[in-house]
């Protein structure tokens, strides 16, 4: 067989040839299709490194040339979320995330093409657009995931999200929780106040215990044994809109460490009975 060279009398590999416009293709033959598929390049030096580049991902198991190839990361996206078990408003949260940063920026692109430069640049954006720390945080905590399902599934060779938040994004404000002295002022005005002082016992709880918000206002008489004077979380109240407009929602704890039961410092036992009178004088029916 006659050795074929490019204008610049090069010699060619077996499957490569060089157009008359000067560009150079790579014929292979796919062994999982058996169709026959194309790499082009502007040089022959940029050719080959494309054919080393596709050897090593046919060595390495790495899925060419086939309809998930072609994936794109919102359809990645949406295939993790079909296998990731996740609660409800977990499920929201991840899905408006997504929708805000993500969908129309990196999410058009397929998932084979991305690099850790373009989530770097992404996240880069983000951080010069205002976006804080924590909210660049909450985004690559899904990106990361999905893109990682990629890797399992050979589609990719290593995750381009790994390590790529870095310090992007600007520093969250820090909490500054009230001082004992201002707990002692706003329980004096809530106590005083006509509009205000049913909220009295609310606030003795809520200082005394650490409760998220969701925690206390979803509490039961159930939740409470005045008796042993014992606090049981096992549940939140939510209010979220899962589809169906905005609603209320009953969700357990997202881990085993948020079922917990709570001692009843006396402040707080006392706040309780004080709840207790005050549902009897409203006509609320207490069930325990």
């Amino acid at each position: 067989m006659d050795r074929r060279y490019d204008k610049h009398r090069q010699a060619l590999q077996t499957g490569e040839l060089q157009r008359k416009s000067g560009l150079y293709v790579f014929r292979y033959i796919d062994n999982n299709s058996h169709k026959r598929h194309y790499l082009y390049a502007n040089s022959l030096a940029k050719l080959r490194t494309l054919e080393k580049q596709l050897q090593r991902d046919i060595d390495d198991g790495i899925i060419v040339n086939s309809e998930q190839s072609n994936l794109t990361l919102n359809d990645l996206f949406k295939l993790y979320m079909q296998v990731k078990k996740v609660e409800p408003t977990t499920r929201e949260s991840y899905e408006r995330d997504w929708n805000l940063y993500v969908r129309g920026t990196l999410g058009v692109l397929k998932v084979s093409s991305i690099k850790a430069s373009d989530v770097k640049l992404f996240y880069s954006r983000l951080d010069k657009a205002g976006y804080a720390h924590g909210t660049l945080g909450n985004i690559q905590n899904v990106l990361f995931p999905t893109l990682e399902l990629a890797v399992d599934d050979d589609l990719i060779r290593k995750n381009p999200a790994k390590r790529a938040l870095g310090n992007y994004g600007k520093p969250s404000k820090r909490k500054i929780p009230l001082t004992a002295v201002q707990e002692d002022r706003l329980l004096a005005f809530a106590q005083s106040s006509n509009v205000y002082s049913a909220y009295y016992p609310m606030l003795i709880v809520m200082f005394g215990t650490g409760l998220r918000c969701g925690e206390l206002i979803g509490l039961t008489w159930k939740n409470v044994n005045l008796q042993a004077k014992e606090l049981t979380i096992d549940h939140q109240l939510v209010y979220k809109d899962l589809g169906e407009g905005y609603k209320a929602y009953i969700r357990k704890p997202k881990t085993k460490a948020g079922n917990r039961v709570l001692p009843l410092i006396s402040s707080v036992y006392e706040a309780f009975k004080m709840q207790l009178k005050f549902c009897t004088l409203m006509g609320v029916r207490n069930k325990f």
